[in-house]
């Protein structure tokens, strides 16, 4: 008898081992965020579903570049689903060869896409051109936050200084706030951003 629980219990803890390092589907964080990822020549990127798992990999062997503009919806740990493609489009620089797809259904690659998750590390984002603009006395005056809250604790900062040059990394995403680490002339704060702050195609939607 003793022998039995022994292997019922040794079971038992082989099977929490084995499931400790999955994500579980049902801790995803629901968002509303437009983000984008590109995918150069001779490179590749891996989606997954919501525990993790690699599902495909998009291998890009003969295009000088392939951007794609989505709408996110959810996010677990460093994953963000991808909910729907807003424009989807690739081609060689020197020459006219190319393609774009907005709110097209039926395309096998766009039908891949939507529903996969891929790591947040892969998105991109930059700032929104009305930064360049604002007289920075009314509401929109850009503001670095502790929290994703208005009412929490706001630094403000000057985008027009080292504007050329800014980076932005997303480190995570929450309702309609992105948590960023924002580059300004080598200077670098943490916090979170409102999502009017970020623009994922900034040649047609964030001016």
């Amino acid at each position: 008898m003793t022998r039995i629980t022994f292997q019922i219990l040794t079971l038992f803890l082989l099977t929490i081992t084995s499931c400790s390092g999955q994500k579980k589907s049902n801790d995803y964080k629901s968002c509303d965020v437009e983000l984008r990822f590109d995918l150069d020549r001779n490179t590749s990127i891996q989606f997954y579903d919501s525990t993790g798992n690699d599902t495909w990999k998009w291998d890009n062997d003969s295009l000088d570049f392939i951007y794609a503009y989505f709408h996110a919806n959810a996010s677990i740990d460093d994953l963000v689903k991808i909910d729907s493609i807003m424009i989807l489009n690739g081609g060689n620089q020197n020459n006219s060869e190319g393609w774009e797809l907005g709110y097209v259904k039926g395309n096998e690659t766009i039908e891949k896409l939507e529903g996969s998750w891929i790591k947040l590390s892969e998105c991109e984002a930059e700032l929104s051109e009305w930064m360049l603009y604002g007289n920075y006395e009314d509401h929109l005056t850009p503001y670095i936050f502790e929290s994703p809250d208005t009412n929490s604790t706001k630094t403000q900062f000057d985008p027009r200084k080292g504007w050329t040059e800014h980076e932005v990394r997303v480190l995570a995403v929450q309702g309609n706030w992105f948590k960023v680490e924002l580059t300004l002339e080598n200077n670098t704060k943490i916090g979170w951003m409102p999502s009017y702050n970020l623009c994922s195609h900034p040649h047609t939607t964030c001016n």
